[in-house]
C-alpha cells in the first residue's frame, strides 16, 4: 500500500513538472526552485506612463516625403548652391530637377496602393517660407502626373528656361514638391542620401563627334540643404486626451516607471526571470500601419526599448492586431532586479523613424498596459 501511493506522488509530481518545465538554470552560484517556475501578466506593476516629443532632422535624413493624407500633409524644398565657373560662361540648353521615387503608401494603413500616377506640384522656394495649412509653398512652376506604383523610379522636371528662374550670375535656387492631390504619402531620397534630388544642366557642345554631329554635357548638382515640411493632422490628435502616440514620421518616446519591487520576494529568495515581454495597452482602431505599394502583406512596427539609467535596449516589432514578432525584455528587467533597483523606467520609441508613416496609440492609463514575466524563485547556497 505504501509503494502505491508512493509512486502515485511521484507520477503526480512528473506530470506537473511536464505541464510547467521551466527553462534549464546553468548559474551554479544560486539553488533554482523548479516547483516555483510562475507565468504572470501583471497589470498593476506600471506606475506611470509620460510622452515626450523631439523633431526628426529631416534634413540630414536619407529619406523625405510628399503627400496628403487625413493624417499627415508634407512636401520638401531643397537648395541648390553653384559653385562651378561653368554657369556664367554658357546658357544651358535645359535644366533637369530630378528626384528618385522609393514607395507611395496609401492613406488607409490597410489598403494596397491602387494607383499608378497622382499629380505633384513643383514650386520656386526661393527667399519663400512655406506654410503647410494655407497650402503656401512658393511660385508655381508646374503640376505633373508621376508615377508612384514602382518602386526606385525617378521623378523629374525641366524647368522653363524662358521664366528666367536662373541666369548665369545666380548662385543658389530653392525648388520644392509639394501634394496637389490627397490620399497617399510617397518616400522619396532626402538630403542625407548620397542620391539626394539634383539639378543637371544640359548643354550643347560646338564641337561634333566622329558622327559630325553636336556633342551634349552636362552638369550636375545635388542638393544642398533639404527642408522637410510635415504636418501633422487634427485626425491623429483627435484621442490625444486618453491616448499617446508613437509616430514613425515623429521622434516620439513614452517613459514607462516599471515597479521592479513588485517582481522582488520577501527575505534572502531572489527571482529569476525565464522572459518577460512589456505590453503596452494599444488600440488597434486608432493605430495605422501600412501596407507597401509592391506587396500585400502588413509593415511592422518597429520600437526599441531602452533602460534609461542604463542605456541597455531591445528591438521590439509588432504587426497587425498588436501581434508581437518581437518582444523579449526578460534580461533587462533581470539586470535591474540584481542592480537592486526599485524602478526601472523604461523609453519606448520608435526605431524606424521617417521610413514609414505608421503610427500607435497607446492609452494614457497606466493600468491598462502590462508586463508579462516568466520566472522562479532561487536562494544563495
Amino acid at each position: 500500500m505504501k509503494k502505491r501511493i508512493y509512486f502515485g506522488i511521484v507520477s503526480l509530481s512528473l506530470i506537473f513538472w511536464s505541464c510547467e518545465k521551466p527553462l534549464p538554470f546553468d548559474n551554479s552560484d544560486y539553488i533554482y526552485n523548479p516547483f516555483s517556475f510562475t507565468q504572470d501578466t501583471l497589470n498593476n506593476i506600471i506606475n506611470s506612463i509620460q510622452s515626450t516629443k523631439s523633431d526628426v532632422d529631416w534634413g540630414g535624413h536619407v529619406r523625405s516625403w510628399v503627400g496628403d493624407t487625413d493624417y499627415f500633409k508634407s512636401g520638401f524644398s531643397v537648395d541648390f548652391t553653384f559653385v562651378d565657373s561653368s554657369l556664367t560662361i554658357r546658357t544651358p540648353d535645359s535644366i533637369l530637377f530630378q528626384l528618385l521615387h522609393l514607395e507611395t503608401f496609401k492613406q488607409n494603413g490597410a489598403d494596397t496602393l491602387d494607383l499608378e500616377y497622382m499629380n505633384f506640384s513643383f514650386y520656386n522656394t526661393t527667399d519663400h517660407t512655406v506654410d503647410m495649412s494655407s497650402s503656401d509653398y512658393g511660385d508655381l512652376l508646374a503640376t505633373k502626373a508621376l508615377n508612384v506604383k514602382g518602386g526606385d523610379n525617378s521623378w523629374s522636371y525641366s524647368l522653363n528656361l524662358e521664366d528666367s528662374l536662373i541666369t548665369s550670375q545666380d548662385t543658389t535656387l530653392s525648388l520644392g514638391i509639394y501634394p496637389n492631390e490627397t490620399g497617399a504619402l510617397s518616400m522619396l531620397y532626402g538630403g542625407g542620401s548620397t542620391i539626394r534630388p539634383s539639378l543637371v544642366f544640359y548643354f550643347t557642345d560646338t564641337d561634333t563627334d566622329s558622327a559630325g554631329t553636336d556633342t551634349v554635357t552636362s552638369l550636375s548638382f545635388l542638393a544642398d540643404t533639404l527642408i522637410m515640411d510635415l504636418e501633422q493632422k487634427a485626425a491623429i490628435s483627435d484621442n490625444e486626451d486618453e491616448y499617446y502616440y508613437l509616430k514613425q514620421l515623429g521622434q516620439d518616446s513614452l517613459i514607462l516607471a516599471i515597479d521592479i519591487d513588485k517582481l522582488r520576494p520577501e527575505g534572502d529568495t531572489l527571482t529569476h526571470i525565464a522572459s518577460s515581454k512589456i505590453l503596452p495597452a494599444i488600440s488597434d482602431s486608432l493605430s495605422m500601419l501600412y501596407v507597401s505599394g509592391s506587396v500585400d502583406s502588413l509593415q511592422s512596427f518597429y520600437m526599441v526599448a531602452i533602460d534609461e539609467l542604463t542605456g541597455n535596449f531591445v528591438n521590439i516589432e509588432m504587426g497587425a492586431g498588436s501581434t508581437y514578432y518581437l518582444n523579449e525584455i526578460g534580461w533587462i528587467i533581470q539586470n535591474a532586479l540584481d542592480e537592486g533597483r526599485s524602478q526601472l523606467d523604461l523609453i519606448l520609441r520608435p526605431s524606424h523613424v521617417g521610413y514609414d508613416p505608421g503610427f500607435i496609440a497607446i492609452s494614457q492609463n497606466a493600468l491598462e498596459s502590462a508586463l508579462y514575466v516568466s520566472a522562479s524563485l532561487a536562494v544563495a547556497p
